[in-house]
């Protein structure tokens, strides 16, 4: 089976997922190819693999902030998404492949292409666009879904929350609810095994991820606070890199609050598994995951997760079992539930143990294969089907 995979460029876990599924489909015998609208490091990732890349110029039809006027949006906008649209058509034209998978729903270039080429396209939805980044989309988003729909034979989406935002464009028949598998170094899960707390360490807690106001690093640091005003000792790493106005948001808040003892703004780090092996909890405070990489990250290495009861973070915690959920943006809540974790070390080990045995067992590569290769098998013709592992 020939894949192509469509992408305008993917940052974050987004593109660390695209990577581990390419990887299991070239394990499998798959051949996989790549449009990509911006020679990016996931485009770089690609070619070490030998896979060809074409780089292809198009645009997102979602916007950080508003997006153009209507009228120009049903104008322009319409005729240059087509025009792109049908340079992606021509391009599959020349890779022919068996079916084409577009990425992401904020670009609608791949369906188009893939219409024009008569090859079956599938979407694999990574982001609910408007609740965890902020995008707003051209012509709505439920619209924009619909158009995704009608250009799709397979709609696959990332958690059961993401697929129920979208239930009424996307019927039942042509959704798929595939989970991502995050892949963890197995010498990070060898140190989490055998990993023994110091007695002198003061309770950690560490949120891991890129900085935005989407993943709420802000509301950690507030319940840092909140702990410290009511005696208990609490430190926080922040691990993760950020724009510059963000960054800056979180120093200046740690200033004013007076944390500068307890709140580490770690920056990017190559060891991101250290920190959450050396921390007794990870908090994932985002306002929406469309998944949740790092909660899975966490339960892998042993770490019982703080999760915010939102998007597609309760699928991944069993509350009181594996970690702890608490009401998205309620830091006094959020607090509680670190205090909680903080008096029971028992329970909090034994929280930690069972994750790992779930998650390691669960969120494996045989399985992200085998459930993406079963989608896929669905829309090619008979004879380019792949046996899933």
């Amino acid at each position: 089976m020939h894949i192509c995979f469509v992408s305008r460029g993917i940052a974050g876990g987004a593109g660390a997922s695209m990577i581990d599924l390419v990887d299991v489909l070239l394990a499998e015998g798959a051949r996989v190819s790549m449009i990509c609208a911006i020679d990016d490091w996931v485009a770089r990732e690609m070619r070490q693999r030998n896979v060809p890349v074409r780089i292809l110029h198009f645009e997102s039809w979602t916007h950080k902030h508003a997006p153009p006027p209507a009228w120009q949006c049903w104008t322009k906008r319409v005729g240059a998404h087509l025009l792109r649209g049908s340079a992606v058509g021509r391009e599959l034209k020349q890779l022919r492949p068996d079916v084409v998978v577009t990425n992401t729903l904020t670009i609608c270039e791949g369906a188009i292409g893939a219409r024009l080429a008569s090859i079956p396209h599938v979407t694999h939805v990574r982001e609910f666009g408007d609740r965890d980044h902020g995008l707003q989309f051209e012509y709505g988003a439920q619209r924009s879904m619909s158009i995704l729909n009608s250009l799709s034979s397979k709609i696959v989406f990332i958690s059961h929350a993401l697929a129920k935002a979208y239930n009424e464009q996307v019927p039942d028949a042509r959704a798929a609810v595939v989970y991502n598998t995050p892949r963890v170094p197995q010498e990070s899960i060898a140190a989490a095994d055998v990993w023994q707390r110091p007695a002198d360490q003061p309770f950690t807690c560490a949120i891991v991820g890129g900085i935005s106001e989407g993943k709420r690093q802000h509301e950690a640091i507030a319940a840092v606070k909140h702990l410290r005003d009511e005696g208990i000792e609490v430190t926080l790493n922040v691990v993760g890199k950020g724009g510059q106005a963000n960054v800056q948001r979180l120093a200046d808040q740690v200033r004013r609050d007076g944390l500068g003892d307890r709140v580490t703004l770690v920056g990017h780090s190559d060891r991101p598994y250290e920190y959450m092996i050396e921390s007794d909890v990870v908090l994932v405070c985002s306002r929406c995951e469309a998944f949740g990489r790092v909660t899975v990250e966490a339960m892998k290495v042993r770490r019982p997760v703080i999760g915010s009861n939102a998007g597609g973070t309760p699928e991944l915690i069993d509350d009181q079992r594996t970690g702890l959920l608490y009401e998205a943006g309620n830091v006094p809540d959020l607090a509680e539930k670190i205090r909680w974790m903080l008096e029971h070390p028992q329970k909090r080990v034994a929280m930690g143990e069972r994750a790992a045995n779930i998650a390691r067992a669960k969120f494996t590569l045989q399985r992200y294969g085998h459930d993406v290769l079963t989608v896929l098998n669905e829309v090619v013709p008979e004879e380019k089907r792949m046996m899933a592992p």
